[in-house]
């Protein structure tokens, strides 16, 4: 592989289920950022409504608070899975770099031995699976998240009214 992404993916696709549910956890972080906020509106929207009725207040917000314990255990669940999932995938993948690296090296010729100290080589070696892992930590914790957390606020602003949703871009 010549490019970076081809060479990421050469790696990836030989767990390519792994990868893609490692890919979808964080969405649930996006899920998070928009969903929690539009939920504690709606516990505090029924508790102002019913300022004067206070026995009916719980009866009306039994609904609204078992739909946030679900989500806050699915969330939990998600989070948990895709640390287990981590731990039994990126290992074995930084592994697979090092060793597809190592078979490349030995292919050179003895002058490059003899032009480079074996310390620096293996250095890069690692460099690369370390450097490989980075990236799609970055793209897995940093780009997924912010990406979808934007789609879905402006989707679910546009929903309330669409200057809201031009807004939020």
């Amino acid at each position: 592989p010549k490019t970076i992404g081809a060479f990421l993916w050469f790696f990836v696709k030989k767990r390519k289920w792994r990868f893609l549910l490692l890919f979808l956890f964080p969405l649930s972080i996006a899920l998070e950022q928009n969903f929690f906020p539009y939920f504690n509106k709606i516990i505090i929207d029924t508790a102002t409504q019913n300022i004067n009725n206070r026995s009916e207040i719980f009866s009306q917000l039994h609904l609204p608070l078992m739909l946030m314990l679900g989500f806050w255990l699915f969330l939990i669940t998600c989070y948990r899975a895709s640390d287990i999932l981590e731990i039994y995938t990126i290992p074995k993948f930084m592994a697979e770099i090092r060793l597809s690296a190592s078979d490349y090296v030995k292919a050179h010729s003895y002058s490059y031995f003899s032009d480079n100290f074996a310390g620096s080589i293996a250095n890069k070696i690692s460099d690369l699976a370390n450097s490989s892992q980075e990236i799609l930590f970055l793209i897995r914790s940093t780009f997924i998240p912010i990406i979808f957390g934007v789609m879905l606020a402006v989707f679910m602003m546009s929903r309330v009214k669409i200057e809201f949703g031009v807004v939020v871009l």
